[in-house]
């Protein structure tokens, strides 16, 4: 289905073509674009700038009435966090949602930026020192511009028998960021879904198969209505602070898609109700 960035015909774009000596460019405007090869079989090189402004570059089998197909993948993405754990260098998780500078919230203005600051936990086992150091890399792997002030790690120490926790969602008005300190997580009693299924095994434990129960719309970022009911049982502590932990990824909108909405007659929304 798609998400929306881009038109099924690209309608908007531009296509560039080379063969020998022989350059031209042209809006795309239809389904097809006529590219003149003269006495060429085929074009050495197609690059097209799709109408969201990602690019794309074509060197094979661009003879005549040649098709070319735009995969709709991530362009843009925070930046990631990779760390050494004693065998490889591994994945942690993305961090600096809370200040996305320029990002479009709608056709009119871009969202405001209410917090510079990001922490993220690296557990232990995901963090061993090499050599006598401790090897993390950050890399931005997709079409944005990252910007950093000041990057630096620290240590939390906590009593045998804890656990500790920081709130990494990016939600308005801005989560605390201070480290909590928590008893050993129990599992909940049991997750139905919104059909009424038992999903309490899928959410169980933290191994990458995540629920997916929704349905897709046909933006990005957009799921129809959903919920889960959550019991957490009768051993849960009756006194003190009691906390919900989950952990997940979501695939957000972007700026493009968020024009696209606010252009169309499909109200975007996105909450988390407890």
């Amino acid at each position: 289905m798609g998400d929306q960035r881009i038109n099924s015909f690209g309608i908007g774009g531009e296509i560039e073509m080379r063969s020998g000596l022989i350059y031209q460019k042209k809006q795309i405007n239809g389904s097809w674009v006529h590219l003149g090869l003269g006495t060429y079989d085929e074009a050495e090189m197609l690059r097209i700038i799709w109408p969201n402004g990602s690019s794309q570059t074509e060197f094979a089998e661009l003879g005549y009435d040649s098709k070319i197909l735009n995969e709709q993948t991530l362009k843009g993405s925070c930046p990631w966090l990779f760390a050494y754990n004693g065998e490889e260098i591994n994945f942690v998780t993305d961090f600096i949602w809370r200040s996305p500078l320029g990002l479009r919230i709608n056709a009119q203005a871009t969202a405001g930026v209410v917090q510079t600051e990001d922490r993220v936990k690296i557990r232990g086992d995901q963090l061993v020192k090499k050599d006598g150091y401790y090897e993390l890399r950050i890399t931005a792997d997709l079409w944005e511009t990252h910007f950093f002030d000041h990057i630096s790690l620290m240590t939390v120490d906590h009593p045998e028998g804890t656990e500790f926790y920081i709130d990494e969602r990016f939600t308005i008005p801005a989560p605390d960021l201070s480290v909590r300190p928590t008893a050993p997580p129990q599992q909940v009693a049991s997750v139905i879904d919104d059909s009424g299924k038992d999903v309490s095994e899928v959410v169980s434990k933290i191994d990458q198969d995540y629920l997916y129960h929704f349905d897709y719309t046909k933006y990005q970022g957009v799921a129809k209505d959903h919920y889960i009911e959550i019991d957490i049982g009768d051993k849960a502590p009756k006194n003190g602070s009691l906390w919900l932990l989950a952990n997940g990824w979501v695939r957000p909108t972007d700026s493009s898609i968020n024009f696209a909405i606010s252009q169309g007659s499909r109200p975007g929304s996105t909450r988390v109700e407890p």
